[in-house]
């Protein structure tokens, strides 16, 4: 890794910095050292690096999708309909295709009719199905 002095040696011999042998600090010090980066320029990206804070921990329902995508294959959409829509999917674990609702919205008495309708199709017991 090359220290501060080196760099600002380099840059004022006019060398070529490579960017990947620099630390991101360096790398911004490098910037600033050959005049790409000024004060306004810095201060902006500090004001989107705040602004986009709230996207670096996932929410609840990236988590879930997360957790999907490790272990389901989403292959096709099958149908969309007013609850939401069904996808063809394939269980990697299980090594099995299935199908995967995503329920439009967090309505309470959609997503309990949700269940009550997965409830009704557990019971269903036909070699066809």
């Amino acid at each position: 890794m090359k220290d501060l002095e080196n760099l600002e040696k380099e840059i004022s011999e006019g060398k070529t910095i490579s960017d990947s042998t620099l630390s991101f600090g360096l790398t911004l010090k490098a910037l600033i050292l050959k005049g790409v980066l000024n004060e306004e320029i810095i201060e902006n990206l500090e004001k989107e690096l705040e602004s986009l804070k709230e996207f670096s921990q996932p929410t609840e329902i990236e988590k879930k999708k997360i957790v999907l995508k490790k272990r389901y294959k989403i292959l096709n959409l099958l149908r969309e309909g007013g609850m939401g829509k069904v996808y063809k999917a394939h269980d990697t674990k299980l090594n099995r295709y299935v199908a995967i609702k995503f329920l439009k919205g967090d309505d309470q008495v959609q997503i309990k009719r949700f269940i009550n309708e997965a409830q009704a199709q557990a019971k269903v017991n036909h070699k066809a199905i």
